[in-house]
């Protein structure tokens, strides 16, 4: 078969019929035809280019964050990228930059910007997930937004080809970038920071550690599953609205926080979106708001 010649090729590790709720955050994923984690740059465009001739789905899953699969799984394939393994290197071109592989988890990134005395990623303590993530969705937190430090990023298209697009060539936007109109993966990016000092850039990280503090971390989740509409908070209007300790299944919004559905055990997407739907209506009705998805869902 064609794709076993694909696979043969891989360097990599390559899962058959992994169930994704192994894979995600949130704890919740059917099974994907074949699962890859790849150990480096080639693997990821020979799965491209071969998905794209083939018009077989290919997805990139990153760390798991963020994201909500159904309970049937994804058909064709997807590339993860493991904590340890490819893609997540880091290198200093000058005393203000960094260039950084997407695999790269945030919570690394912090470190050893802290390590060398550079600022501009302390809001991203607890934000899950890797560099490549963070950019796909503009992570951010407290009024801080990933794409307002990067200075590049390098994409790789469906066809193979690399491509370096520069800040200017990139839409950033709450909750949003140009690259989730696109196929492209993104490979690494170079981040433009501040000179500070270790104990200064410690202190920012605390402050926004505890404003970060009353977000579950008992239960598995995909982290915030709405956007804020303008002027307000998703989490806010959720509670008004009557949602919070709603459960459905092994599904149930947070009561710590309103905007988070955390896995209490066994949940399926199927929960998860019903009390989406659920979260909705009551939202509109009692404040005329539509809540937008910021997960990504894949069913």
């Amino acid at each position: 078969m064609k794709i076993e010649r694909l696979l043969s090729k891989i360097k990599g590790i390559v899962l058959r019929n992994e169930r994704l709720s192994n894979h995600t955050s949130i704890g919740i994923g059917g099974p994907a035809d074949y699962l890859i984690i790849p150990e480096d740059v080639d693997d990821v465009r020979r799965v491209m280019t071969f998905s794209t001739e083939g018009e077989i789905n290919f997805l990139f899953l990153g760390q798991g964050s963020n994201v909500l699969i159904g309970d049937d799984g994804f058909r064709g394939i997807v590339l993860k990228f493991s904590e340890g393994r490819g893609l997540q290197s880091v290198c200093f071109l000058d005393s203000f930059r960094m260039e950084v592989q997407a695999g790269t988890p945030l919570k690394r990134l912090i470190n050893v910007s802290q390590e060398r005395g550079l600022s501009g990623l302390e809001f991203a303590i607890g934000i899950p997930g890797s560099l490549g993530g963070a950019i796909w969705t503009n992570a951010g937190a407290n009024s801080h937004a990933i794409g307002s430090i990067v200075e590049r990023v390098t994409v790789i298209k469906e066809d193979g080809e690399i491509k370096e697009l520069s800040d200017k060539e990139i839409e950033f936007s709450y909750r949003y970038s140009t690259f989730q109109d696109k196929k492209w993966f993104i490979w690494k990016a170079v981040l433009r920071l501040e000179p500070s000092t270790p104990s200064e850039i410690a202190k920012k990280v605390r402050i926004f550690w505890e404003k970060r503090k009353k977000q579950p971390f008992s239960y598995p989740s995909a982290g915030c599953v709405f956007k804020n509409p303008p002027g307000d908070f998703a989490g806010r209007l959720i509670e008004q609205a009557g949602c919070k300790g709603l459960v459905i299944g092994g599904a149930k919004v947070s009561e710590s926080h309103a905007n988070f559905i955390v896995n209490i055990g066994g949940a399926k997407a199927k929960d998860v979106l019903q009390l989406m739907e659920i979260i909705r209506e009551r939202v509109k009705e009692k404040f005329g708001i539509e809540l937008e998805p910021e997960i990504a869902i894949y069913t």
